[in-house]
């Protein structure tokens, strides 16, 4: 009981810490805190980067096309192609027409984010659970395999699309990795319900389906255009700021024979929440060194009621990013362990008069070691906190 009384005080301790240290951060500002540290910015890390008339997120972009609000309804998205769905309630629960399993989500995207408060849900008793979670919907659960398309359009027009093929295998509803290559093209009924239902949007566009069924769409490309940077095609970005990205709204005029090498995105994760992350140098030494494209990034997006990716590369061959994404999981794993089993020999050694004050050396050391988590970008570390 004193054990525990003690981890549980040891735990406030930190939490306290992770608040000064947000406070800190937030009168420093993270580009300060990164170049403190010499710390790459990897979203702007890039020959050329988007123009900032184009949208990065989810809410500007709703509030800035107000005539589109209805592309982040997840319920109309369902509807519109005739998927059986409605509203998640207690007073529609009992209106449910179709088998079991289904999938509850929360109905608006630009109020979302990952895979949270997503279950895949086998009956009604457990669906009992979540009817009272405010603004969920349900729809029949999709059992195909998923992926994702980024459209540039002007005046509903589809100027280029770059289309990323989910890896089969997943953890609860987050891909293991993507395939992103130029010729991969978009199913024909994603490109239909596109000119249907936005005859005259410019802009970027996201758009996730499994098999030839939307389940999301947002104004805005994935993970801030990384995808679409990381082609290292600059002629193309360079062609969506002078399209999109203009107000002028210039001329497109890329050439489809200026490509790019295709690459793989892969998804590091963690079957337990974290609590320690390891310093972004580490990271940029492991990618560095096993031939890895350039961007990486700590990306926490938890997976259903267990787990959560954590971590993010890019690189060419999958044989090799394979390895690489299983000894960054097991290697992350295996920190969180230690710090777990270290803390509880401390805390056993602080308790035998004959170890006590080693014991008080030990924890102070594993702090110290531990402390070594804030050698990260403040983006990335304050997330962990999030997901515990």
């Amino acid at each position: 009981m004193e054990m525990c009384l003690v981890a549980f005080l040891y735990f406030i301790i930190l939490r306290i810490l992770y608040y000064l240290y947000i406070s800190m951060i937030l009168n420093i500002n993270d580009i300060k805190w990164c170049n403190l540290l010499n710390i790459n910015q990897v979203y702007g890390d890039f020959p050329v980067n988007l123009s900032t008339f184009i949208h990065q997120y989810d809410n500007p972009a709703f509030k800035d096309n107000e005539k589109y609000h209805f592309v982040y309804d997840k319920l109309f998205i369902m509807k519109s192609q005739d998927v059986p769905s409605g509203e998640l309630n207690r007073k529609h629960v009992d209106e449910i027409n179709t088998d079991y399993p289904i999938f509850i989500k929360p109905r608006w995207g630009h109020t979302s984010a990952g895979s949270k408060d997503c279950y895949k849900i086998k009956d009604i008793d457990q669906l009992s659970r979540y009817v009272d979670k405010p603004n969920m919907m349900w729809s029949s659960f999709i059992n195909a395999n998923e992926s994702m398309t980024d459209f540039v359009m002007q005046d509903g027009k589809i100027l280029y699309q770059l289309t990323y093929e989910y890896s089969p295998k997943q953890n609860e509803f987050a891909d293991d990795w993507k395939y992103i290559s130029p010729q991969t093209q978009a199913p024909k009924k994603i490109v239909e319900w596109v000119h249907k239902h936005l005859p005259d949007y410019t802009g970027p566009l996201n758009i996730q389906y499994r098999d030839d069924i939307i389940i999301e769409v947002s104004l805005r490309f994935a993970r801030r255009a990384t995808y679409l940077k990381s082609t290292g095609n600059t002629e193309l970005i360079e062609n969506i700021n002078n399209t999109i990205g203009n107000p002028l709204h210039r001329e497109w005029n890329y050439s489809s024979e200026t490509s790019f090498r295709p690459y793989y995105s892969f998804k590091c994760w963690s079957p337990m929440n974290l609590f320690y992350i390891l310093p972004n140098k580490v990271m940029e030494l492991i990618t560095q060194c096993t031939g890895c494209k350039k961007f990486f990034e700590y990306y926490f997006e938890p997976t259903g009621k267990n787990g959560t990716v954590f971590f993010q590369f890019q690189h060419h061959n999958f044989k090799a990013g394979m390895k690489i994404k299983h000894f960054i999981e097991s290697l992350t794993i295996l920190c969180n362990m230690f710090f777990i089993i270290m803390f509880f020999i401390c805390m056993f050694a602080i308790h035998q008069p004959k170890t006590n004050s080693l014991g008080y050396h030990m924890l102070g050391l594993l702090l110290i070691l531990y402390l070594t988590l804030f050698l990260n970008s403040y983006h990335h570390f304050s997330k962990i906190f999030r997901i515990v």
